[in-house]
């Protein structure tokens, strides 16, 4: 009868006392990259390479490609280390991120860095994973000017498709500040019309309409939530803005709300009637 014998022990990697004793032979220990990283600082020690990304190379060049790059790699220490979530929600990463591009060129904003944003937006395998997603949509969804219309069009569309629909992200978005935030970015940064006293215009103001589409009746049937700033701001925003052309998309939606939601509706335009 054939008994195999059972290994006890690693024999692919197996340190030979006599061999270290010979001439030319080392030891060499493997780290892993988040032990590596965790020694010198943690992960928050990657955040000041984004404040060099407008420098030139050698050859005077500026690579537009480093933040995306950069991205990957946080990208990658989120998903694989909770100890690294927390290093950055802790350093406010997503904060100094969002101050760089903010102010870097808009040629760093490319897809592949709208792309890895959604990447990390799937994140919620461990408790720290939701306010880091918290901070992720406060600082870097909510930028009002995000790089070149057809980004601005894919991050508004990920916006009202995936992100505000889902379920598991009701408790990180703040509607109150998130509405009138997002009536002011109309007003401001999305016109079809040129406004007085502004310029740079925009053509995606369409698509960031999606946002309100999602954002009110998502809790409509929420009886004690209290949406009387929510109202107030987009009834602000009707009365001030003096363009047809820049109403149009909100009345729009806003006609679409009223059907669907009578009862919430009406109660707010019966008393904003005056």
């Amino acid at each position: 009868m054939f008994v195999p014998s059972v290994q006890k022990s690693n024999t692919y990697f197996v340190q030979v006392p006599h061999a270290i004793m010979k001439e030319g032979v080392e030891v060499i220990t493997t780290h892993s990259i988040h032990n590596s990283l965790h020694s010198v600082g943690g992960i928050q020690m990657l955040l000041p390479l984004f404040a060099q990304i407008d420098m030139a190379q050698e050859d005077g060049i500026v690579d537009y490609e480093i933040c995306s790059t950069l991205l990957s790699v946080i990208s990658l220490l989120l998903f694989t280390s909770p100890s690294a979530q927390q290093q950055l929600f802790h350093s406010q990463g997503f904060l100094i991120i969002a101050h760089v591009l903010n102010s870097g060129a808009k040629d760093h904003l490319t897809m592949k860095v709208l792309e890895s944003f959604i990447e990390i937006s799937n994140l919620q395998s461990s408790p720290a994973a939701i306010p880091l997603l918290k901070q992720l949509f406060d600082h870097v969804f909510s930028l009002p000017s995000c790089g070149f219309d057809q980004i601005q069009l894919k991050l508004y569309n990920f916006l009202a498709t995936d992100f505000f629909n889902n379920p598991n992200f009701s408790s990180i978005i703040r509607r109150t500040p998130t509405i009138i935030g997002l009536m002011h970015t109309l007003k401001v940064f999305y016109w079809v019309v040129q406004p007085r006293q502004l310029t740079d215009p925009s053509t995606a103001k369409s698509t960031i309409g999606q946002q309100a589409d999602v954002m009110l009746p998502s809790g409509c049937e929420e009886k004690d939530l209290n949406r009387d700033e929510e109202f107030q701001a987009i009834f602000n925003f009707i009365s001030t803005v003096e363009e047809d052309d820049n109403l149009y998309d909100v009345l729009t939606q806003v006609m679409r709300q009223l059907c669907q939601h009578p009862a919430l509706w009406c109660q707010h335009l019966t008393e904003n009637k005056q």
